[in-house]
């Protein structure tokens, strides 16, 4: 396209004898391929940009998921010692201990559901504290209850 610009050029200045009407139309014919080489210059940019914004946005999602399957494999590889969960037998003065230590294990751990939850809760109960019945048996009621 620069190259037909230019060779127009050229052609402009060495015509001497060209008409006042030739001359306009060259020129109009000039400023529209000089306006379409701006246009295609911008939108060659902007697909540019583009594919490199991409380019790097994919990336970094690579390099968060290597990090990512690092991470997991590191977790896998270190096996800590399990964490026996406190028994509670219904006694008040074993309350604040057992709640403090269940909530921190199993009540505000995301990975788990409600169902396992409860599994658990159920599992820590004995004595007195087994005995009681909850009309709805969810998570929720049980812990409420105690």
């Amino acid at each position: 396209m620069n190259r037909k610009i230019d060779e127009l050029k050229d052609q402009y200045y060495d015509i001497k004898d060209i008409s006042e009407s030739e001359l306009e139309v060259l020129e109009a014919d000039i400023q529209s391929m000089e306006d379409r080489l701006v246009e295609l210059e911008v939108r060659i940019r902007d697909i540019l940009n583009s594919l490199i914004a991409k380019s790097s946005v994919s990336s970094v999602h690579n390099h968060e998921n290597a990090i990512s399957q690092a991470n997991s494999k590191l977790e896998l590889e270190i096996k800590l010692p399990e964490i026996p969960l406190s028994v509670f037998r219904g006694r008040y003065d074993e309350w604040p201990s057992f709640k403090s230590q269940f909530d921190n294990v199993i009540t505000n751990n995301n990975d788990l559901n409600e169902s396992q939850k409860l599994y658990y809760l159920k599992a820590s109960l004995q004595g007195d504290a087994k005995l009681l019945e909850a009309v709805d048996d969810s998570f929720e009621s049980r812990s409420s209850q105690h």
